[in-house]
C-alpha cells in the first residue's frame, strides 16, 4: 500500500485527493513593528496555545504576514479568539476556509521521438 492510497480518508490531513487542509490561519502583525522574525511569530503562538500545538509556520509577505497551521481545530480557535501580541504590538488574525479544488488539464504540447536503429 502506497501513501497516496490513504489521502482522503476520514482524520486524513492530507491535501490531495479530497482530502481537508489542516485548520490554518495567517496572521498579520502591523507595520509599525518593524521587521517580525520567525522566532517573534513563534513566541506569539506559543503565548496563546503553546508550541506542541504548531505544525507549521511560514511567511506569506514581507515578514508582515504568515501563516499559522495547527494540529486541531480547537488549538487554531483559541488562537484566533485570543488576543495575539508580536514584539508588544496587537497583531490581526483571518479564519481561512481554504478547500481543495479539482482541476483538468484542457491542452497537452507534447512530442515524440522515434529513433530509429540502423
Amino acid at each position: 500500500m502506497s501513501p497516496h492510497d490513504t489521502w482522503g480518508q476520514p482524520g486524513e490531513q492530507s491535501i490531495g485527493h479530497g482530502g481537508q487542509l489542516p485548520p490554518t490561519t495567517p496572521l498579520s502583525p502591523p507595520m509599525e513593528g518593524g521587521q517580525y522574525r520567525r522566532q517573534d511569530v513563534i513566541s506569539a503562538v506559543e503565548a496563546t496555545v503553546g508550541r506542541g500545538k504548531i505544525m507549521g509556520l511560514g511567511q506569506l509577505e514581507s515578514n508582515l504576514r504568515w501563516e499559522v497551521v495547527f494540529s486541531d481545530t480547537a488549538s487554531k480557535q483559541t488562537f484566533m479568539n485570543g488576543q495575539i501580541s508580536v514584539k508588544g504590538v496587537e497583531a490581526t488574525t483571518e479564519n481561512m476556509q481554504r478547500k481543495p479544488h479539482p482541476c483538468s488539464v484542457s491542452q497537452c504540447v507534447f512530442q515524440i521521438c522515434t529513433l530509429r536503429a540502423s
